[in-house]
């Protein structure tokens, strides 16, 4: 290469032009652009010779070069090309039109390869973009014909935002900001379709996804804010006056985009203030809502003065909260808090809209404002200012007793954290002499809720829980009778809530587990009162199940005889609970068979009648009995309350899960005694259920992700405990299969998938006696299963024997095929020995029940048939204490009605005879 007389700028000659035909083998088109490339690189702007690249220049136009398949080529044609566009700039080299379209459009696709920095042609990429910045190639793109410059922008703007990363350099950024700010003001009106693409990066989820790229738009807006204002107010104008928006994109983000700008550029936001202004005052109650909402977000933002800054804005957005509709005022009470916060200077303005709202006749509206005024004041009586104070008297005595409850229950929440501090000053005892005058207002009340919630407010709130034996009164040390009295008058006062219909739905399980404070306290007075409450609300059989929970924590009572007269009470509470739901049963199912009109062989026509008849007995059938109702549903609480103890705190303790297992037998033993038997496929329904929930108390956030884990796996533990303990206890219940899951209450569970591992520790075993399990049944017993039954033709003539406490009892013995199984090897002789052994006493059972079965057939043969129907087997002896159906079993474990008798209890060998002779 020659080099001219002044030694800085190379003499090219043609030669050195190398030929770029794409006929050329990839390799050594490769290397005749990579030569050409830095011959170009090495000339500068507008050089003598540039006509020497002009053969070169309409070679690189080739749609070859832009849809070759190897990067690297593509690359190096596009800086080829830029570099030309350099030496000849302020000029272009003569092109159709069509091919310098193609040509910078080739020129941004290849922009979108700056978001790989590791790539090797990553310092190639940045050249090109230098080079294109430098000469502001694409200035003349933007004035092309037919909107093709629009066209172009759009990719390059496009390309640059969607390449940027946090690794770039401010180097690079700048060059990228240059670009487009160039672009930008080239154009005598900004198209809105480049706007767009600027707002779409400003506003979610672009903006919380990329942040790189909302800081590159944010710099280019405050660059570029002089001649983007006017075009940034049309944009609005368009949107929220003329509202033509058939070609836009983002209409529907408008506000989002406008509070966007606030943070980016006050100068734009000053133009915009009219138009929004504008909006607030339309017909449209929709435009009116959606402009006060984001007039609220952004005026109750930290960190700016738009309220003062704009009074104009501010007047006609208060007039709205305080005149407008419902919808638009519940849009704007949200952000009550946040005013209070934020701008505390406003509070004047705020409080006598908050006045006015306290008098709506909406509802909603009052209540949303009692829980903003809760959030607003945290707490605080030196924060309620008159004007407040005011508003929450006014709402204590609301004619909707919701507001009125929200209103009274902050009040004692008040009263309950001020009474916590040790020092009162003269104002906050003022303060808490009218909150307790509110709050004993209630008592003055009609209606029966108004009570209730006084009784527990002042339970709660007014009454001291916490008395320590250091604290002083009037007439010295407060006595341990004093001390009893208060806690057991909040006790009285939450089973009276806990008891009702009402508040039940709203009682939580922090309600429930303080009962179980009262249970773990030191005083025994306590205890035994808090058992004997309990049990008195019991007697009722419609009471909720959770407080026969509660009474089996007297398990480990230190007095016996105490712990035996609430296990004793226990069987009667369970006992009438399934008299009251047999009861429940019998009346299903009589009223049922009375349904039906009898004919006696004759046809009524009276349809009336008879459509009458089957809506009433629809009606009786159609109401179920509550499954929360049954007694075996108090495991469910059960198992829950104990994972709940605080003396529980590592799952995988040996000791501490033996004390589990001493509470768990309390309960089942009398649980298990006169059950039902098909109550196994309960239980194995519900511990499954279990097992396949969490703790529904505990929050799904990251932060509580360790503790809701601590929770679930002492959940769990209890009940593979539960599942070992049944086993064992009453291994002739749970040999059925269980699929199907029980209900479990929402409030306390939360469904996830089925945890099949075991909690258990390896080493910890324990080994319990079977008991004799009393169960109530009027099934005919399985061939598997012996029971031993009487005849009981004539034990209503000859005996006065009680048959409400009538039962049988089941001896389970594993049949045939099951016996084999287990067998192999050495202890066949064995189990053949055995068989030998027992034959002679089956043998003997067998003579004896078919004896009493051929009795049985004999006294009903004697029994003439009725209506010349033939005779049946019926069972003459029948129990009250019918067996109770769970709304869960399956259907083939199921037995007859409740209607049906149940057989009796096998009498003595005595008056077994004397009846065969009476016979």
């Amino acid at each position: 290469m020659a080099t001219s007389s002044s030694g800085s700028i190379p003499d090219v000659l043609p030669s050195q032009v190398l030929s770029v035909n794409p006929s050329l083998p990839t390799n050594k088109l490769l290397d005749n652009l990579t030569k050409n490339q830095r011959l170009l690189q090495s000339l500068p702007q507008n050089y003598e010779k540039r006509h020497f690249f002009t053969g070169l220049f309409k070679t690189l136009l080739d749609d070859f070069f832009y849809s070759h398949e190897r990067a690297d080529i593509q690359l190096y044609a596009a800086i080829c090309l830029a570099d030309i566009i350099r030496i000849y700039a302020p000029n272009l080299p003569d092109a159709s039109p069509e091919k310098m379209l193609n040509m910078f459009l080739f020129l941004a696709r290849q922009l979108i390869g700056l978001k790989k920095i590791d790539d090797t042609l990553f310092t190639r990429r940045y050249y090109l973009l230098e080079n294109l910045s430098m000469v502001q190639s694409f200035i003349p793109a933007v004035n092309l014909e037919d909107n093709r410059g629009c066209q172009i922008s759009t990719i390059v703007l496009t390309n640059l935002f969607n390449a940027v990363q946090k690794k770039h350099s401010d180097q690079l950024k700048n060059l990228m900001i240059e670009i487009v700010s160039v672009i930008l003001a080239e154009y005598e009106t900004i198209p809105f379709a480049l706007l767009e693409i600027l707002f779409a990066r400003i506003i979610d989820p672009e903006k919380k996804l990329r942040e790189e790229c909302y800081e590159l738009v944010e710099a280019i807006i405050r660059r570029c804010e002089s001649f983007l204002k006017p075009v940034i107010v049309d944009y609005f104008k368009a949107v929220l006056i003329t509202e033509d928006t058939e070609f836009l994109h983002l209409h529907t983000k408008i506000y989002n985009i406008f509070d966007a700008l606030c943070h980016i550029s006050d100068t734009i936001v000053d133009d915009l203030i009219p138009t929004i202004e504008h909006r607030l005052t339309v017909s449209n109650e929709k435009h009116r809502r959606d402009a006060a909402k984001i007039i609220a977000y952004v005026t109750s933002s930290s960190n700016n003065d738009f309220a003062q800054k704009y009074k104009t804005l501010w007047n006609t957005f208060l007039q709205q909260f305080k005149n407008g509709t419902p919808e638009i005022q519940l849009a704007c009470i949200k952000y009550l808090k946040s005013y209070f916060i934020n701008h505390p200077e406003l509070r004047t303005d705020l409080e006598d809209v908050m006045i006015h709202l306290s008098l709506s006749t909406d509802t909603n509206i009052r209540s949303q404002l009692m829980t903003q005024l809760r959030a607003i004041t945290n707490s605080n009586l030196l924060d309620i200012s008159d004007k407040i104070k005011q508003i929450l008297c006014e709402r204590a005595r609301d004619k909707i007793w919701e507001v009125r409850k929200e209103a009274l229950d902050y009040f004692g929440h008040v009263y309950k954290k001020e009474c916590i501090n040790a020092n009162w000053s003269n104002d906050i005892q003022k303060q808490l002499t009218w909150v307790a005058n509110c709050i004993i207002h209630l008592y003055y009340q009609t209606a029966t809720q108004d009570k209730l919630l006084a009784e527990r407010l002042l339970t709660f709130y007014l009454m001291p829980w916490d008395v320590k034996t250091d604290d002083k009164s009037k007439g010295g040390v407060n006595r341990e009778s004093e001390i009893i009295y208060i806690r057991l008058c909040g006790l009285s006062c939450l089973l009276k809530l806990i008891c009702h219909p009402y508040f039940y739905t709203r009682i939580k399980p922090d309600d429930f587990l303080m009962i179980m404070t009262l249970l773990r306290d030191p005083s025994s007075t306590i205890r035994q009162r808090t058992y004997r409450k309990l049990a008195e609300q019991l007697r009722d059989p419609v009471c909720p199940i959770e407080l026969l929970a509660l009474l089996a924590f007297a398990a480990k009572e230190p007095e016996r005889e105490h712990r035996e007269q609430i296990r004793r009470l226990m069987l009667q509470i369970i006992d009438t609970r399934r008299e009251h739901i047999k009861l429940q049963l019998s009346y299903k199912t009589t009223s049922t068979t009375n349904g039906h009109q009898k004919t006696n062989g004759f046809d009524d026509d009276n349809d009336d009648d008879d459509d009458n008849d089957n809506n009433s007995s629809s009606t009786i059938d159609d109401k179920p009995i509550d499954y929360t109702l049954y007694p075996e549903y108090s495991l469910t609480y059960f198992l829950y309350f104990l994972s709940k103890s605080p003396a529980f705190i590592l799952y995988d303790d040996i000791e501490m899960l033996h004390t589990m297992t001493d509470y768990i037998l309390f309960l089942l033993d009398a649980l298990l005694l006169r059950c039902d038997t098909t109550v196994g496929l309960f239980y194995k329904g519900l511990l499954r259920s279990i097992k396949s929930s969490e703790d529904a108390t505990i929050s799904s956030d990251k932060e509580e992700k360790a503790e809701r884990k601590d929770a679930l796996k002492k959940l769990h533990v209890l009940v593979d405990l539960a599942y070992v303990i049944l086993s064992q206890r009453a291994s002739s219940l749970m040999i059925c299969r269980a699929s199907s899951n029980v209900p479990l209450p929402d409030m306390y569970f939360k469904k996830i998938r089925y945890n099949h591992f075991s909690y258990l520790p390896k080493d910890f075993k324990i080994k319990l006696k079977p008991i004799t399990i009393t169960t109530v049944s009027d099934t005919t017993t399985p061939i598997n299963k012996r029971t031993n039954i009487g005849n009981s033709a004539d034990t209503n003539n000859n005996t006065n024997m009680n048959t409400t406490a009538s039962s049988i009892t089941i001896v389970t013995t594993p049949s045939k095929s099951i016996k084999q199984k287990r067998i192999s090897g050495d202890n066949e002789q064995n189990n053949s020995t055995k068989k030998k052994r027992n034959l002679p006493s089956i043998k003997k059972r067998k003579r004896q029940t078919s004896n009493n079965v051929n009795e049985d057939q004999e006294v009903n043969s004697n029994s003439s048939p009725v209506n010349g129907n033939s005779s049946r087997n019926i069972s003459t002896n029948s129990s009250n204490r019918s067996r109770i159906n769970f709304p869960y079993e399956k259907p083939q474990l199921r037995s007859a009605s409740s209607s049906s008798s149940s057989p009796s209890p096998k009498p003595n060998r005595r008056t077994t005879i004397k009846d065969k002779n009476s016979s």
